[in-house]
């Protein structure tokens, strides 16, 4: 992986019937936690067809008098003494039933811990999945809070691809924060199995974050509506394939926006992580046409551009 860190040009913006695209966000809930009892090392895995991955019984101050698992659906996968091994590709979950007794207790109680399991096919390994729907979870929020550094944090802004090791690689837009401003970048960050995060690379740009007259949607997902008329407009770039994936920001006044697109350079190697690049097209909204300005590469994709 090289780590080179590439400046955009002059930054020009995207969008399609920008006022439209204002969509409401869901909002997110947070549960409250829960009652000190013994708990699972993990409360989701992902398994490869064939390969393992060992559950734990964490005690938190129980007693542990005895462990029953069961797998919900033994054909995707199966579990015993606490190792789930994949079996076929496909989602089930892997449920701990555990007898423990409290500090200065002494009947003991029956637990019931579960883990949500995916088994993913063999051939998945090192290859990275491009996101269906870029909108950012809690979790994933989460793990880029966790990078900052000394004079700088990140803030998420939309997914854009997983790649699963042993653990996950995540590639995600996010807004690069310092004292003075705040600029785009695509940063890789790897979650180990202890849900560990460290940051892999950060593609740094100059493009900056709440330009005047911009401010980001409430949501980074693309209305079905509006995506094939930004395909149309973005499939007349003749150097690369590209593929609208997120609204990054709008200006409603103007009807301009900005987004992000998966880019597929033609004839060139673009290394091993997923290339994306800000587009820029503008739309006349009254007579309903549009057209694509320019093409600002995040990662080097495209030899001396």
């Amino acid at each position: 992986m090289q780590k080179k860190v590439v400046a955009l040009s002059k930054r020009a913006v995207a969008t399609v019937l920008a006022c439209s695209l204002m969509i409401a966000a869901a909002p997110v809930s947070i549960s409250k936690g829960a009652a000190k009892q013994p708990k699972l090392n993990q409360k989701k895995i992902i398994v490869m067809e064939g390969l393992s991955e060992t559950l734990t019984v964490k005690k938190n101050g129980f007693t542990i008098k005895s462990t029953k698992w069961s797998s919900a659906d033994k054909k995707i996968a199966t579990v015993k003494k606490g190792e789930v091994t994949g079996v076929s590709e496909g989602k089930t979950t892997v449920t701990a039933k555990v007898k423990a007794v409290a500090k200065g207790q002494k009947k003991a109680k029956t637990y019931t811990l579960k883990c949500k399991v995916t088994v993913t096919p063999e051939e998945i390994v090192g290859g990275w999945e491009f996101a269906d729907d870029p909108t950012i979870t809690e979790e994933v929020k989460n793990y880029v809070a966790e990078l900052k550094g000394p004079n700088h944090s990140f803030e998420a802004v939309a997914l854009l691809a997983t790649q699963v090791v042993a653990g996950m690689n995540y590639c995600v837009l996010a807004k690069k924060k310092t004292a003075d401003k705040s600029t785009f970048t695509v940063i890789e960050f790897y979650v180990n199995t202890e849900q560990v995060v460290e940051l892999i690379a950060d593609w740094a740009t100059t493009v900056e974050t709440d330009k005047e007259g911009f401010t980001a949607p409430p949501s980074p997902k693309i209305p079905e509506e509006y995506y094939a008329k930004l395909s149309e407009i973005v499939s007349k770039y003749d150097k690369a394939a590209l593929t609208p994936v997120a609204m990054v920001e709008l200006n409603t006044t103007t009807g301009q926006g900005l987004l992000i697109c998966h880019t597929v350079p033609n004839g060139s190697d673009f290394g091993d992580c997923p290339p994306y690049s800000f587009v820029c097209v503008s739309v006349d909204q009254a007579a309903g046409t549009g057209k694509l300005e320019k093409v600002d590469y995040l990662t080097e994709i495209l030899a001396g551009e």
